[in-house]
């Protein structure tokens, strides 16, 4: 259930955050991908720190809130249109991005005040300090910050410009990355083992990117970005998929299946169900003897019933004290 749950938030959180870029009208710049690395790193930090715990904490400002000021920005543009977002608070500087900065602010805040950052830093539940799967408590830092970083080398180091021409499809190539790892260690977390940190294959794809930058090209950067968002996307689904098959072969339970010799149980449909009830009333009315034993134990029948026992006992006291008295009499007078 944990990876399924955490596991789907993961790959929604991608393209909440692409849905969120377009509405507030970020467009090709390095703000949008600001905006998918600090999300993406702050859904990843919060299992950084259950991996340490053991147990999953939020912060004043969290999920709930995240969820309800997306709906809100989604909302304002759809009714009023994106032209309140590119209003200029100073030169270079948007109501967008001091949208951002404001949003990034509580976040991260709430997620320190929280005591999430002092968790990680001052030790876990394991032994000497570790996590629950005994590895270090920083290790589980090594596989974001280097994805970041071979994105962000990409990014700015590419000289055509593909950033610009393809936003939406590095974001996309790049949140499907985040989404491999993190749930990498959420699994690490259920089932308390080490976690993938530098040798995975979801590096494959930012790695060869690099290295065909420095070789000056030879692939166009277009056609090989698209290669590996579908290699992204085809290792982080088989992952998952992977993983579900494991851990339900190890318990021994079904995953999206009926195990073999289970029936399934008909239930009748509503109007089947109210034919039932009114053949079944029909039969006890006309059936005496289940019609008498209805009635003899209906409530007028018990009230009569206790009445009567009561008025009897109360009659027939007096009537023995006086035979009693009558039979005193009578042996006095013999």
């Amino acid at each position: 259930g944990e990876l399924f749950d955490h596991g789907c938030d993961a790959f929604s959180t991608v393209f909440v955050i692409i849905a969120y870029g377009i509405a507030t009208d970020l467009g090709p710049s390095y703000w949008f991908f600001y905006v998918c690395c600090v999300c993406n790193f702050m859904f990843y930090a919060a299992h950084w720190q259950t991996l340490v715990s053991g147990v999953l904490h939020f912060g004043q400002f969290d999920v709930t809130e995240a969820q309800m000021f997306l709906i809100g920005t989604q909302l304002w543009t759809g009714i009023f249109g994106s032209d309140l977002w590119n209003v200029e608070i100073f030169e270079g500087f948007r109501i967008k991005h001091a949208l951002l900065c404001f949003s990034t602010i509580c976040t991260v805040s709430s997620f320190i005040l929280s005591g999430n950052v002092a968790t990680i830093l001052t030790g876990g539940i394991g032994k000497n300090g570790a996590t629950i799967a005994d590895t270090s408590v920083l290790s589980p830092g090594i596989p974001i910050l280097l994805m970041t970083g071979m994105f962000y080398k990409i990014l700015a180091e590419s000289d055509t410009y593909f950033y610009q021409e393809n936003t939406i499809l590095f974001l996309l190539t790049m949140g499907l990355a985040f989404t491999k790892v993190t749930n990498s260690l959420v699994v690490a977390h259920m089932t308390k083992s080490p976690p993938t940190l530098v040798v995975d294959s979801i590096m494959l794809g930012p790695a060869l990117m690099l290295i065909n930058q420095y070789l000056s090209a030879p692939v166009p950067e277009h056609f090989l970005l698209w290669l590996v968002m579908l290699f992204t996307a085809y290792d982080s689904i088989r992952y998952c998929v992977d993983i579900c098959k494991e851990i339900c072969a190890g318990l021994n339970i079904p995953c999206l299946t009926m195990p073999e010799g289970v029936k399934l149980v008909s239930h009748p449909q509503p109007a089947k169900r109210a034919s039932l009830k009114s053949s079944r009333s029909s039969e006890i009315e006309s059936s005496p003897k289940r019609h008498s034993v209805r009635s003899a134990y209906s409530l007028g029948e018990v009230r009569r019933t206790v009445r009567t026992s009561s008025t009897s006992r109360i009659g027939r006291i007096p009537r023995r004290a006086t035979d009693s008295g009558s039979g005193a009499s009578m042996s006095d007078k013999n």
